[in-house]
């Protein structure tokens, strides 16, 4: 494998002035390297290759289009360490630059674009970390008349399970042709997001509970690293609903009409996906002024009770204050009996306004 690194461009705006479909890396790489898999099957017979180099991978193409019966080739590459990669593909399979740009650069809007020898989508795929943190990483599909190309951002494959359903002999993908592989691609990544909403629910009703019981900073912390997630989602999710009515749509001779169908369904998913995440991101900004009410309930409870304390010891102070006074006539100094009399009014008078305040349910 050719592990030539093209330099990596951190912003867009470092890109600037570069010419349109030069393949730079916008921001830090994932993944410092590509391992690529390449699978070869019919409804008969299937042949893969792990870890290969791409030039072996891009010779199973001539053997799909020579073989007496039909064969269909997928290539899946996980990582854009090495851009040579994709310089080779658009090669091979005459991908404009233009697309081999939007690969490099992993921050693209999902969408779909057709062009003459294959169609081009680009999505988010949505994981969970082991904090339950939300990580994102795009997801690009090429799909041409007999040939399959998915790229990730990292390694790790991702559609181990669909790749697995393919070395079934009974299996649907088999029996179908390449767009109803696409179509389940797409699926799983759907997919993924209900567990990701799913899990982040669950923390925002953790979230509401601690914000109720115990407004504090760290809650306040909890609520927006929840906002950014939920917009993260948003950026994600929404999209993908404009990319499958663009499919459904389409006119594309590398989509058919059966596939469509699964698509619609598909559709359907992401519909009630938006409409979960509007949900939720309703209760954030319910939750943010529940912790604003939560927070001045709390403060007012502390200065009901420094109001009551202070209210109390307020005639304590003015009986006090009065015999406190250096006046040489004041008949009660020489009273024997007049300090715990004293003493014994103000004490009366705490408990008689405690009462008074319990009352009036004020304390």
């Amino acid at each position: 494998m050719n592990n030539n690194k093209h330099p990596s461009v951190q912003t867009r705006a470092g890109k600037s002035g570069m010419p349109p479909g030069t393949l730079v890396h916008i921001g830090t790489p994932k993944s410092l390297k590509s391992v690529i898999n390449a699978t070869l099957y019919n409804n008969k017979e299937i042949s893969e290759l792990h870890g290969t180099g791409i030039a072996e991978a891009i010779s199973l193409a001539s053997t799909a289009n020579e073989d007496a019966n039909a064969k269909f080739l997928w290539i899946n590459i996980d990582g854009l360490g090495d851009l040579d990669v994709l310089k080779q593909l658009g090669e091979a399979f005459a991908i404009h630059p233009l697309v081999l740009e939007d690969i490099s650069n992993p921050n693209q809007r999902p969408k779909a674009e057709h062009y003459e020898n294959y169609s081009f989508l680009v999505l988010r795929s949505c994981t969970l970390t082991a904090k339950h943190q939300v990580e994102s990483e795009q997801v690009s599909l090429i799909l041409g008349h007999n040939f399959l190309i998915t790229i990730q951002e990292k390694e790790g494959d991702a559609f181990a399970i669909i790749s697995e359903r393919l070395r079934k002999d009974n299996s649907r993908l088999r029996t179908n042709s390449l767009d109803y592989l696409a179509y389940t691609i797409l699926d799983s990544i759907v997919d993924g997001y209900f567990a990701v909403l799913e899990i982040f629910g669950a923390q925002l009703e953790g979230i509401e509970t601690q914000i109720v019981e115990t407004p504090d900073e760290r809650s306040l912390k909890n609520l927006y690293r929840h906002k950014r997630t939920a917009l993260e989602l948003r950026r994600a999710i929404w999209p993908v609903r404009e990319l499958l009515s663009n499919l459904d749509r389409s006119d594309s001779k590398y989509v058919s009409t059966g596939t469509k169908i699964y698509l619609r369904d598909v559709y359907s998913h992401v519909i009630e996906l938006i409409d979960t995440l509007e949900i939720y991101r309703e209760m954030l900004s319910g939750l943010l002024d529940v912790y604003l009410s939560s927070l001045s309930n709390r403060l007012n409870e502390v200065m009901k009770v420094l109001t009551v304390i202070t209210t109390i010891f307020m005639p304590l102070t003015f009986v006090a204050g009065i015999y406190g006074m250096n006046f040489e006539h004041m008949p009660e100094l020489k009273m024997p009996l007049a300090y715990p009399i004293v003493l014994g009014v103000m004490f009366t008078i705490a408990i008689t306004m405690f009462l008074y305040f319990r009352r009036k349910h004020w304390i």
